[in-house]
């Protein structure tokens, strides 16, 4: 990450996005999300490119932590997640929290 933060090179994500096709792990997925949504974020399509792998983390590991990152493309301004896909997100997150 701080490689990305020194450089704003995009060849920092070309690297974890390799990483993420060799090793399929989730940790270089959710480290592409912070790059995209962090150093990179000036870059036009960087949200877009994080929701797409934010996507992908909660397709693999449905969790309360992923369920809210997708609830984060709704509240920046661009809107990057649709109402109906908030809501879905909300009612999977409070019912997780119910059942703990």
């Amino acid at each position: 990450m701080n490689i990305a933060y020194d450089t704003e090179n995009i060849c920092v994500y070309s690297f974890v996005q390799y990483m993420i096709w060799k090793t399929e792990q989730i940790e270089w997925m959710e480290l592409a999300i912070d790059i995209m949504i962090n150093p990179f974020c000036f870059l036009e399509g960087a949200y877009s490119v994080a929701l797409f792998h934010s996507r992908e983390v909660l397709r693999i590991k449905k969790n309360i932590e992923n369920l809210e990152r997708i609830l984060f493309f709704y509240h920046i301004p661009e809107k990057l997640v649709g109402i109906e896909e908030a809501k879905k997100n909300s009612r999977r997150d409070f019912k997780s929290r119910a059942n703990k």
